[in-house]
């Protein structure tokens, strides 16, 4: 599934590639287009057409493809298709890099991988932020694993991964000087710095989630003294449901200041202006109140409710962000709990509404990211509970984007046999038993006989190897202004 060009205006005839044809990059934004030129001549190899060189110049010739881009950071492009040549205009560079997608889908899609219609498009996204959640504190994907879901969004003009990294299951992050706080599976500062660079490259931004003060108990569980005294706060948004060290209690100030070093380094690790800090599934009213230490604090602290305290704690990480020169995210809970009562939460916040409560947000005047539970943007695959040594990752499948740092081979199994004059018949239901791609009918090669089909030629390395890694089955990607899909026990 791919979204469509929205405004296409057809012409006659082709324009096809040729032997002699480049990617000509506008000489005047060589130094901003050159590496995503590259990039996109080692897609349209892996896709099956022939590698194109990369070349700087003022315009095109014949059978060549001209990038331009202006000086802006506009993601909006212009695709002009002559029968001489084709011309991506991008508002910036990653408007060039997205109709690079779109002229690289249509080529994928054309028999020979040579051909593209005449005609032109002017594409704009309509929505500033689009993107997709993945939960790798709950199951571990792989570091090749999500690069290629990096690549599968870039495929589908995606910009956002949100990277939700530590849960109560398992924190994923191998932070020095915290030895023990990791799970067994855990991602490294070369790990974070590997995926942000592959990311960059394919202008998709990694904003990542470090879930606090709930969502805790993997770093309760290392440090106990993080937890409440009290046994109504031990339990999970209600009562009945209890897992001790799910809330950090942050009436203690050392608690509040360990925190506050973990959020720092997280924050150190990561290029993204943005950093997700959780906030969410505190516990009731009934049970804050339940709570003498909470309720004590609040009133030495002058808040008309309890829920105040922890309204207060999401200004203080705001403070902390903000020192460090980033903006925070959180989930929009504290409606579900009573809402603020004395305490007003920062209106620089970007709040994450999946209760399909985001109009109330929107009206209080926050910038809210749209991830409604019940609509068709927020998809909770199966989940069940991992032992503290899990590596699970996620099932894989095949992806359809190009893998662009596979050296291309021929699947053995799928080749012509050796001075072959006529076409061999491609069995039913086949897979290619490297790639898995099925079976499908091609053009036959020079000496077979006229009209007949064979099986087609499939570029691929061996699944689960470097340059091929085994790709995740992500959830159904989601178009609003950021689109999240969690896996989650406690309703989120």
């Amino acid at each position: 599934m791919l979204p469509p060009l929205q405004h296409w205006s057809g012409g006659s005839g082709d324009f096809r590639l040729t032997r002699s044809s480049r990617i000509v990059v506008d000489r005047d934004r060589s130094s901003a287009l050159t590496a995503d030129a590259r990039t996109f001549a080692a897609d349209l190899a892996v896709l099956g057409a022939d590698r194109l060189p990369v070349v700087r110049g003022d315009s095109p010739r014949a059978g060549d493809i001209f990038l331009t881009a202006g000086a802006g950071a506009g993601e909006g492009y212009r695709l002009d298709v002559t029968a001489k040549s084709v011309t991506v205009s991008g508002a910036g560079p990653a408007g060039t890099f997205y109709g690079e997608q779109s002229l690289a889908q249509i080529l994928k899609v054309s028999r020979d991988h040579a051909s593209v219609p005449v005609g032109s498009s002017v594409e704009q996204p309509a929505q500033q932020e689009r993107g997709l959640m993945i939960d790798t504190a709950r199951s571990y994907w792989s570091v090749d694993s999500i690069k290629q879901l990096i690549r599968q969004l870039a495929w589908m003009k995606l910009n956002t991964l949100h990277w939700h990294i530590t849960d109560s299951e398992f924190f994923r992050l191998d932070l020095p000087g915290h030895p023990g706080l990791a799970a067994a599976k855990s991602y490294s500062p070369a790990d974070v710095r590997a995926v942000q660079d592959y990311a960059a490259r394919y202008h998709v931004g990694i904003l990542p989630e470090f879930d606090i003060p709930a969502h805790a108990t993997s770093m309760t569980n290392h440090r106990p003294e993080l937890r409440w005294d009290c046994p109504s706060m031990n339990s999970i948004i209600s009562a009945g449901r209890v897992d001790p060290g799910f809330t950090v209690d942050i009436t203690k100030p050392a608690n509040v200041a360990w925190l506050d070093g973990l959020v720092k380094e997280v924050s150190a690790l990561f290029d993204s202006p943005v950093i997700h800090l959780g906030g969410d599934e505190t516990p009731q009213p009934a049970l804050q109140a339940s709570c003498p230490e909470l309720v004590d604090h609040a009133a030495a602290k002058g808040y008309q409710k309890t829920e105040d305290v922890f309204l207060a704690y999401e200004n203080h990480l705001d403070d902390v962000l903000a020192a460090q020169g980033k903006r925070m995210q959180i989930w929009g809970w504290w409606p579900q709990v009573g809402g603020s009562g004395s305490v007003t939460v920062n209106k620089d916040i970007r709040i994450q509404a999946w209760l399909g409560d985001e109009d109330t947000f929107i009206k209080q005047g926050y910038d809210v990211v749209v991830s409604n539970e019940h609509s068709r943007l927020y998809v909770v695959p199966s989940y069940a509970r991992g032992p503290p040594t899990a590596t699970t990752s996620p099932t894989t499948t095949r992806s359809t984007a190009p893998t662009p740092s596979a050296a291309p081979t021929r699947c053995a199994a799928w080749r012509w046999p050796s001075g072959a004059t006529a076409p061999t018949p491609c069995p039913r239901r086949t897979r290619c038993p490297i790639c898995a791609a099925r079976c499908r009918s091609s053009p036959p090669p020079p000496g077979a006989a006229p009209g007949s089909a064979a099986i087609s030629t499939t570029r691929c390395t061996p699944t689960g190897s470097a340059a091929h890694p085994a790709s995740p089955r992500p959830p159904t990607p989601a178009r609003a202004r950021s689109a999240a899909a969690r896996s989650a026990p406690t309703g989120r």
